[in-house]
């Protein structure tokens, strides 16, 4: 669980576009905790979508820490480490999910998810492309009806995303952030 101190997700720098979906899914996540609303009405499956350095990972960090709740955090690249086949990336990531739903209610945060690569795009890892996706689609609908498990994910590029990973239900809400304008920066 966050705990550190510092400036919240009120101070930092986002439009409107986003904030108000991130806002949102706090307000969801507080009123379920409380038995106001049931899950399936709590929002989810937002994709962080921008450019390097638009603090991507820094936003599911601030929206758990104004829940109040939990990150586990994972990528292609952490999980690649524990293990050197697909089927390790495999592993590691259903462990991520499984901690995410021991910790619940909880972030589950996927970083660059575009690195799982898109089955459309025909090439000599198509085959391990495709066994990577349809694993992370297979977590995705899994916990997607879990309750209290909230799938976040960020991307540089979300045109490299799997259409599946995009679809109604996974991350079918694309939240775009850029580098912050004046305008956005907090007032001293």
């Amino acid at each position: 669980e966050e705990t550190e101190n510092g400036p919240g997700l009120a101070e930092f720098p986002l439009p409107d576009q986003v904030r108000g979906p991130l806002e949102q899914l706090v307000e969801d996540l507080r009123a379920w905790q409380a038995g106001e609303i049931p899950w399936r009405d709590v929002s989810r499956g937002l994709l962080l979508a921008g450019p390097p350095g638009t603090g991507k990972t820094e936003v599911a960090r601030l929206v758990a820490r104004e829940a109040g709740i939990s990150v586990v955090a994972g990528s292609v690249a952490t999980w690649q480490a524990q293990g050197e086949r697909a089927s390790g990336i495999v592993k590691a990531m259903k462990e991520s999910f499984a901690k995410a739903a021991a910790q619940a209610p909880c972030i589950v945060f996927i970083d660059e998810v575009d690195a799982f690569g898109d089955r459309d795009r025909r090439d000599h890892n198509s085959s391990w492309t495709e066994y990577v996706v349809a694993a992370l689609l297979e977590c995705l609908d899994g916990y997607a009806g879990l309750e209290g498990v909230v799938p976040m994910a960020a991307t540089n590029h979300v045109n490299k995303v799997d259409a599946a990973i995009r679809r109604p239900g996974r991350f079918d809400r694309v939240l775009r952030l850029g580098h912050p304008t004046p305008e956005l920066m907090p007032k001293a």
